[in-house]
């Protein structure tokens, strides 16, 4: 009985967090990215009634990709979005390095400060 009712809850939760993620990236392409900056910006979002519609046509989506199987579903939507995924990993590491104290922030990942480093253990503090 676990081994059924934990995919479903996993599942569950993964759907939940999509279809925030889907409601997201709708308010940032209709230019909505200022009402998303407001502290009781999730809290509209998902009482909102369209929140099940978005729930709705994401498990269409689902459903419909699922449909095609392994190979023509799964598979063939995965050879787009994985090189896609890709693509924008790299922009946004490209974007990042232009910010202000990128390389202040890379210098300090990068290279050891040995003087922080000796052989005592510390002193546990409750």
């Amino acid at each position: 009985m676990l081994a059924i009712l934990t995919p479903f809850m996993i599942a569950v939760f993964y759907t939940v967090i999509t279809v925030w993620l889907v409601i997201y990236i709708k308010e940032i392409a209709t230019g909505g990215l200022e009402m998303l900056t407001s502290e009781s910006a999730f809290g509209e979002i998902v009482a909102r009634p369209s929140l099940f519609g978005y729930l709705i046509g994401l498990l269409i989506l689902i459903f419909v990709i699922l449909l095609g199987g392994v190979k023509g579903g799964i598979e063939r939507l995965a050879r787009v979005l994985m090189p896609t995924l890709a693509i924008m990993l790299v922009l946004l590491t490209l974007f990042v390095l232009t910010l202000d104290g990128a390389m202040a922030g890379i210098r300090y990942y990068l290279v050891p400060d040995f003087s922080q480093m000796n052989l005592s253990v510390g002193q546990w503090r409750p």
